[in-house]
């Protein structure tokens, strides 16, 4: 099972953002290669956001890639080209590709000799398929389920897209704090550290939104960032994979990776290196963000005192609040369009 595949099966708390990091000793000549790879994306809508990739920590133009995966009904594929102006590692290719069956990024090495330590990451981002999701993607209103129907009709779903007030994103909750977590030191074999690890209070998420790393000066292979949510291992990457900021020129801004991975109990990134090094450098990010009613409804939550007040549970009955989160629609109160307002 691919690692992308592993990471979606591993969701709790959707929309969430994770990169795949992965390091090709040989790129084979003149062949293509799976990077990453999604068999099952159901029941999700997985967007693919952004990647990047080098040769040894610089731009090659021998490499290629191939995306290619299932939207609707349609086979999606698409060539990035051969060229100097492939990203390297300080920068990414957006692309915002949605997938809701499978989908797979492929490397193609022109060259005719193998490329030695081809570094890559890809940013996939993970959503809950809403009514409005679907229809604004081109699934015909014929295709959906009868409760899809159901709320299509009951919340003129179509003609809300028609005038732009669908689909919306699925909101973040009020910012409350950004907590900074720094490693920078010698490793200890096998050892792992602490880059930042708190603990949620109730009513609250802890959000892992980026990271900074340097990377090795040798055995770069050996080092790797790990990310536990809620106590669990959830994403393993290596730093080698992202922009370095430790020898990056004066003149460059070197961008964070960017993630979005709620935890409801504890957050905790760590460093560890199998061989153990010198000197090394990491950050991460976390955000203190309010638990969301939507959050509650979504992630079940609703039936857990201490999170969700009675309040709040009478607010969801009498609102009609999980149709509209089903419908997605992250709005307490919603106006009809003009023209449903005209019949």
């Amino acid at each position: 099972m691919s690692i992308a595949q592993t990471t979606i099966e591993n969701v709790r708390y959707p929309p969430e953002t994770f990169l795949e990091t992965r390091l090709i000793a040989a790129l084979l000549p003149t062949a293509m290669t799976t990077y990453s790879e999604i068999s099952t994306v159901e029941p999700y809508l997985v967007w693919l956001r952004d990647m990047s990739f080098a040769v040894a920590g610089a731009r090659n133009a021998n490499i290629s890639t191939i995306v290619d995966g299932t939207m609707g009904k349609n086979r999606y594929e698409n060539i990035v080209p051969f060229g100097a102006s492939f990203p390297e590692l300080f920068d990414k290719l957006p692309l915002n590709i949605p997938f809701d069956y499978d989908a797979r990024v492929t490397l193609y090495n022109a060259a005719v000799g193998a490329l030695a330590n081809t570094q890559g990451r890809v940013t996939w981002e993970v959503k809950p398929f809403r009514v409005a999701d679907k229809l604004s993607l081109g699934i015909e209103y014929e295709n959906l389920e009868e409760e899809e129907k159901r709320l299509a009709d009951k919340y003129h779903l179509k003609r809300s897209i028609l005038g732009g007030k669908l689909p919306m994103e699925y909101p973040k909750g009020d910012l409350q704090y950004v907590f900074p977590g720094n490693f920078a030191g010698a490793m200890v074999a096998n050892q792992e550290t602490d880059i930042i690890r708190r603990t949620v209070p109730d009513g609250y998420k802890l959000v892992l939104t980026k990271l900074w790393a340097a990377h090795p000066a040798a055995n770069f292979g050996n080092l790797e960032i790990r990310v536990y949510r809620d106590r669990n291992l959830f994403l393993t990457l290596f730093p080698y994979c992202f922009p370095d900021f430790a020898t990056a020129a004066p003149t460059r801004r070197v961008m964070p990776v960017e993630l979005w991975i709620p935890a409801l109990s504890e957050m905790r990134v760590t460093i560890r290196s199998t061989t153990g090094h010198a000197a090394e450098q990491a950050m991460a990010e976390v955000e203190l963000r309010r638990l969301t009613i939507w959050d509650k409804m979504a992630w079940n939550l609703e039936r857990v005192r201490k999170i969700t007040s009675d309040e709040e549970r009478d607010m969801i009955s009498e609102l009609n609040l999980r149709d509209k989160l089903d419908s997605g629609i992250y709005e307490l109160v919603t106006p009809l369009p003009t023209s449903a307002l005209l019949e």
